[in-house]
């Protein structure tokens, strides 16, 4: 009879994720870092089998390009080229400059300029077509 306690294997790699974009930031290519290019980085960095493990890298490209962390530069689904998106790219650093304060309800209604009911336009305004644009253009 077989234990009931079953013994997993521990990976000696990092997720699969983790490995495609530190291979695509590493590379740095230009226009993009190929599929194979990316695995060629992973066989050698990680000491794994790419061939059994072609269907894990696929679908972590897939996976993060919908999620943005990778841009797709070229080809479908998981052939094409790379590049790491520019918002996941930088690492985000504390801003020096001081928050600014929101202005309050009061602050706002101060600023609100009330129109003199009793005034009227002293000069007419007339649209004039022109091909290009229009253009208001007083009547004299």
């Amino acid at each position: 009879m077989k234990d009931s306690k079953t013994k997993t294997k521990t990976s000696t790699h990092p997720p699969m994720k983790d490995m495609v974009i530190n291979a695509i930031s590493t590379l740095r290519e230009r226009k993009g870092s190929s599929l194979y290019a990316i695995k060629k980085f992973i066989s050698s960095n990680y000491k794994v089998d790419v061939n059994k493990l072609s269907h894990f890298i696929k679908k972590s490209l897939k996976s993060a390009v919908t999620s943005g962390e990778i841009i797709q530069t070229k080809g479908r689904g998981a052939s094409g080229s790379f590049l790491m998106s520019k918002v996941f790219g930088k690492t985000k650093k504390p801003s020096a400059t001081k928050a600014k304060k929101s202005k309050s309800s009061s602050e706002i209604k101060k600023k609100v300029v009330k129109k003199k009911s009793g005034e009227k336009k002293s000069s007419r305004t007339s649209m004039v077509m022109n091909a290009t644009n229009r253009r208001k253009v007083e009547c004299r």
